[in-house]
Parts: C-alpha cells; structure tokens; sequence
C-alpha cells in the first residue's frame, strides 16, 4: 500500500522566522520549506513506467541522504532496481563525465535524476530530463529545481548543513518525523562536519540530551555508521553493501549498522595494521609553507584519507593542508584539502582560472578536486604563493 504524502504534516505558518542556526532549535518550520513541498509534488506525480536515478555522493554524507531518499521513493510505492537504481560517484565524476560517452548514454536512459550531495559541471547532454540537485556545496543552478542553502538568501550566511539533514527535510515534510532516520542523518551531519547547521532540518535541539550534553554531542547508537562510511572500502563491504544495510534494513532498529559481520572487522582490523605500519612513509613526504601543508602520497593509501586527514588536523591546528593522491587511471592526483582559515572553495575557483584540467569543489573548511598530472606543479605553485589572499 502506498503511504499518502501527509499535506496535514506541513506547517502552516510559513512567517516562521528561523533564527540563527547555531542556537537551539527545535520546530517543525525547515527552511526553504516550499522548495522541498515543490520536490515533494514532483515524486508523487512519477508515472509507473518512468525511470528513476539516483546519484550520491559516495562519502559519509551522501550515500546515507540517498538511502533516505530511497525510502521515500519505497513509500511512494517505487521498487529498488525495477522502478529506480542508485549510483555512487566521486567528486571528480562531475568532471569526467564530460568525456565519458558511455556514463552519459546510461545517464541518458532515465526520465528522472536526482544528484544527492553532489552537482556536476554539464548537463547539457541530457535532454528532455527532470533534474534535481539536493546539495551543499557550490552547485549548477540550471536544473528543474535546486536545493541547496548556499543558494538561498536567508540560509547562506548561516552555519552549512549536511545533505542528509536537507534530504531528512524532505521525509519528515511528507511522512512525519522517523527517528531512526533523523539519528542516521545527524550522525552524518556530524562526519561532514555540520551538525549544528543541519539541526533546523532535522528538528533537533541543542538541549536535546539524546543528541547534547554540556554544549557536546552524545554519540546516538549508530556511531557504527561511521566506521561502515569511511573505513572500509572494498568490493565485498562497498558504498553499494553499506546503502542496502541503511535502506533496507533500519526500518525498525539500527541493528543491522551496529552489529556488522565478524568478516567486516577482520578486514577493518587487518586495514588499520597496513596503515600503522604506513605511517612513517606517508608522512615523510610532508611539506610545510608557513601555515599550509601539502602531502603528496601514493594511490594506495587514499583508503585512509579520512584518517591521514584527522591526524593532520590534530598534528597541525588552524593549518591549512592539501592531501595529495597519485592517480594513475586518470594520470593525475585527487586532492583533499581542509582549512578553518582559508576559503577553499574560492581558492579553488581562483586556481581554476589558471588551471584548465582542476576540477571538484566542496566547502569552505573542506573540499575536493582532481587536476591532471601535466598541471600539477603549477597548481601547487599556485597555491602556495596565493592562499594567504583567500583568508576568511
């Protein structure tokens, strides 16, 4: 039976004011409210035999926002892998596929795409197609319809939120509020460092002490969520292995994201031994300029991203820093850059200027691009003599 989108649920005093995201905060208005009623509209009125893509971020953030936006289309009575599919990229896939023909074919054969946690660069090669882009970070405008507070006048001076707290938004606008899912997405809000922002959409408090205590947070019961994110990647316990566990199996519990299979742990176990043993290695190759540091490392360790990143934070406070990996598919390095101090999205567009293969995007604490090898000195050079210019 197809669960009704519940108009009764929406608030009716659209004058709400929302104050600044970083208070407490706890009511049913969500900015940008008609945005996510207009969406809401649109997936109700999905005919039968129209195809439906889903595209995520492949991180923390956006692979548990599409699972939530997987089970919406589940209560509109859309079948996983009949009536839609899912896909989960990098952030360097806005760029390639300007060159893959065979990625934009497969594009090509859906009447509905929804980019979770991500935007690409062109859309020009899909015609005749709804596109929608839920997102935080600099996104393209020109789609059906964009969701996206660095977009809207009242939210982009406010604290970033995650994109799984916009697409929890979205549910709780047609089905009421879901605690298993609103503790998923804070717990994603937190690994993309947005908590405080996503709360407006998530409906949750600072004086809620399921979520804070003492002006911190309290780990909800799924903190496993991260470990299952980012900590192992493989072919066996992939993006795909950990969105079917979140989509299909937490409608009643988190039991299935908590209690994880004793394989899983092996291979997190024997990931954690590789990367101790690679630590001297990694970080012989850092390089520090005053307060920015670049490491630029082998492919093989990008694994670890997330954790190289983390020590680098605690090693090096208030430094901006550039995490560099080889690529050799793509004959070129991803980089993985952080800064409380350094506008990294405009320091990115600026280097865009002078490099023609950079590519990515993000926040301003934390972005991601991907440049061609051939361009890479001058890229660094760039940054190196430029990034003071771009302070907050």
């Amino acid at each position: 039976m197809v669960e009704e989108y519940n108009k009764d649920y929406i608030p009716m005093n659209r004058n709400t004011s929302i104050s600044d995201t970083s208070e407490a905060h706890h009511s049913d208005a969500i900015p940008m409210q008609e945005k996510f009623e207009e969406l809401a509209k649109v997936l109700k009125n999905i005919k039968k035999d129209e195809k439906i893509l889903i595209i995520g971020d492949n991180d923390g953030d956006g692979i548990p926002a599409s699972a939530i936006f997987a089970k919406i289309l589940k209560k509109l009575g859309k079948e996983y892998k009949n009536d839609f599919q899912v896909m989960f990229v990098e952030h360097d896939f806005r760029n390639f596929i300007k060159e893959d023909l065979e990625k934009q074919k497969f594009l090509q054969s859906f009447n509905y795409i929804f980019l979770i946690d991500m935007s690409m660069d062109d859309y020009s090669f899909l015609t005749n197609k709804y596109i929608c882009v839920i997102d935080h970070h600099k996104a393209d405008a020109k789609v059906n319809l964009l969701i996206n507070p660095m977009y809207d006048e009242e939210m982009k001076t406010k604290q970033n939120c995650s994109a799984c707290a916009l697409v929890y938004a979205l549910y709780r606008i047609m089905f009421g509020e879901n605690k298993i899912l609103q503790k998923i997405a804070f717990v994603s809000s937190m690994l993309d460092w947005f908590p405080i922002g996503s709360l407006p959409y998530l409906n949750i408090s600072k004086e809620d002490p399921e979520y804070f205590v003492n002006g911190g947070y309290i780990i909800p019961s799924n903190y496993s969520l991260a470990t299952i994110t980012f900590l192992v990647k493989d072919e066996e316990f992939g993006s795909n292995w950990i969105f079917e566990k979140l989509f299909l199996e937490t409608d009643d519990n988190l039991k299935s994201i908590v209690q994880l299979p004793e394989k899983f742990y092996k291979k997190l176990n024997d990931q954690r031994t590789r990367f101790t043993k690679a630590m001297k290695k990694i970080f012989d190759n850092l390089e520090t300029y005053d307060s920015l540091i670049f490491l630029v490392t082998k492919e093989k360790y990008r694994e670890h991203k997330v954790t190289i990143n983390v020590d680098l934070q605690a090693m090096y406070p208030n430094v901006t820093s550039f995490l560099v990996f080889e690529n050799k598919k793509e004959q070129g390095y991803n980089i993985s850059s952080r800064s409380q101090t350094i506008d990294l999205v405009k320091l990115g567009e600026f280097a865009k200027q002078h490099c023609k293969t950079l590519a990515g995007g993000g926040h301003s604490v934390a972005a991601g691009f991907f440049i061609r090898k051939q361009e890479f000195k001058k890229y660094k050079q760039l940054i190196i003599d430029n990034y003071n210019k771009f302070k907050k």
